[in-house]
């Protein structure tokens, strides 16, 4: 192989090399995948804490649950009953679009059955990170119906995943990457071509 063939041939590996080692493109809607390649739903923001947000449908009303690496989790669940039992009930986040819903102690999702509080009186909370706890208040708070079993339904770690395309219908950009790699292949053929000529 003459110098002038290795030559041309280390262009096309150090022009490929570089084009490839640098990409860019704009990213569709993210998923959240479980360790089993599930997906729980679309991501939402990452709020700072630690956690984003997963957005689901549950009984069809539109949830909005947060995810780490290792776990999803919900707001705090309030019972009027001691030790988590008897009826169950979720804080209204006035800010919130989505319907409120926390997870219950056997990972159930409970789902708010109206928009409207009222103050209650309730005998025991249940949060994911410090479990059941007694604890005697009066909290404005809603109703809830049995969702679907999720923390069971799904393995961490989670990770995410690139979802739909967006739909703000502009055309697919040609990568800038691929022009210049075919560009140095045709530079090099031509170059070869030209050298086996001779």
């Amino acid at each position: 192989m003459s110098k002038t063939t290795r030559a041309a041939l280390l262009a096309i590996m150090v022009v490929s090399s570089a084009t490839y080692a640098q990409t860019y493109r704009p990213a569709g809607a993210f998923n959240v995948r479980d360790a089993n390649g599930l997906i729980v739903g679309q991501y939402g923001h990452n709020t700072g804490q630690n956690y984003g947000d997963v957005n689901i449908i549950a009984n069809d009303k539109p949830v909005i649950i947060r995810v780490t690496r290792t776990r999803l989790e919900s707001d705090t669940l309030y019972f009027d009953g001691p030790t988590c039992n008897g009826n169950a009930f979720v804080a209204l986040d006035p800010q919130s679009l989505a319907t409120p819903a926390a997870f219950a102690p056997d990972g159930t999702l409970r789902i708010a059955t109206t928009l409207t509080p009222s103050p209650t009186l309730t005998k025991s909370t249940f949060d994911q990170q410090f479990g059941c706890f007694d604890i005697v208040q009066t909290v404005s708070v809603l109703p809830t119906e049995v969702g679907p079993q999720i923390l069971t339904r799904f393995t961490p770690p989670f990770s995410l995943v690139e979802g739909s395309a967006p739909t703000n219908n502009t055309p697919a950009a040609v990568p800038t990457n691929d022009r210049l790699l075919l560009g140095a292949i045709v530079a090099a053929i031509v170059l070869i071509a030209g050298l086996r000529l001779r």
